[in-house]
Order: structure tokens, then sequence, then C-alpha cells
């Protein structure tokens, strides 16, 4: 069981490259395009595990209005 993540209530995987939204899934959940955080409630929770590239995808969270919160690690 990696961390406890089976027992979340994992809403989506998001990658921006084309390549991982095409041909990559994990557990069986496709990895989506971030377009979908738009729709994603006040209450949501965005982790962000890219630790190189935090400050971009917060960026790109704003720039996109998402209201969650957002945990790095």
């Amino acid at each position: 069981e990696l961390a406890g993540l089976k027992k979340c209530n994992i809403a989506g995987l998001i990658d921006v490259s084309l390549n991982k939204q095409k041909y990559y899934s994990v557990h069986g959940r496709k990895i989506q395009d971030v377009s979908i955080l738009k729709k994603a409630p006040p209450d949501s929770m965005m982790v962000i595990s890219a630790v190189a590239h935090i400050k971009p995808i917060k960026d790109m969270l704003s720039r996109i209005g998402y209201q969650g919160d957002i945990i790095t690690f």
C-alpha cells in the first residue's frame, strides 16, 4: 500500500504531459489534463509531488483560479 493513498478519495491524477495523458495510468486511473481543476470545489486538495516544479505549478493553479488547498512535499 503506497503511503495509505488507496484509502484517500483521489479525484484525479494530473500532468501537463500529453504523452502521459495518452499512454499512462496509475492503478487504473487515467492521467488527466489540468483543465479539470477549473471545476474543482474550494474544499478540494492538490498534492504537488514534483518538488522541482512547485512554483510553476502553483503559478498555473493561480492562473486557472484553483481555490482548494495545496500541499507540497
